[in-house]
């Protein structure tokens, strides 16, 4: 038998968490090593704004079952995960699922660097039919919307971009709901 997932934790990782519990960041790095597997890394969020590592998991795949297994571990040895007030991710679906019922009184947030490449690729895509002018618009109004320093700033550049894809073909994206959030 093969371990689909092997837990990593030093003491002072611990000690970490216990002192800055509220925001967990979670990465999966992709290619370190010749047998593919990836690691899964969780960090904290220090009084000093940088995320310092609390736990590593070397993981065979990003299916629900190894990701849930890693998770479940994590909790078991760190009580104070019950201090978790939200949690940073990339993307990656699973790994939102997984997130919402392992910490489910977390508040969920998206990495900026991922929401921005998403988006960045919903728009560059031919599904939504937007012409080049669109497409040079609605980047740049991604940014300015990822980045909004308030929610009146937010309102505004999604009215901004919403009016960008309601022209010519463009429509089909606010259709399909690229731009309802």
């Amino acid at each position: 038998t093969v371990a689909t997932c092997i837990t990593l934790q030093s003491r002072h990782m611990r000690e970490l968490f216990d002192r800055f519990p509220e925001v967990l960041m979670i990465d999966a790095t992709h290619g370190t090593n010749a047998s593919k597997y990836k690691v899964f890394s969780l960090m904290a969020h220090d009084v000093f704004g940088k995320g310092q590592f609390v736990q590593h998991a070397v993981i065979q795949n990003e299916r629900r079952p190894t990701l849930m297994t890693a998770s479940e571990e994590f909790k078991r040895n760190n009580p104070s995960w019950t201090k978790i007030k939200c949690v940073l991710i990339d993307k990656d679906f699973t790994e939102m699922s997984v997130v919402k019922m392992v910490f489910p009184d977390a508040i969920l947030l998206l990495c900026q660097f991922h929401v921005l490449k998403y988006l960045r690729e919903e728009i560059a895509s031919a599904d939504y039919g937007f012409t080049t002018w669109q497409k040079d618009q609605l980047k740049g109004v991604v940014n300015l919307l990822v980045y909004a320093q308030n929610e009146q700033k937010y309102l505004k550049y999604r009215k901004h971009m919403r009016r960008i894809m309601s022209m010519g073909r463009g429509g089909e994206a606010l259709r399909s709901g690229l731009g309802s959030r």
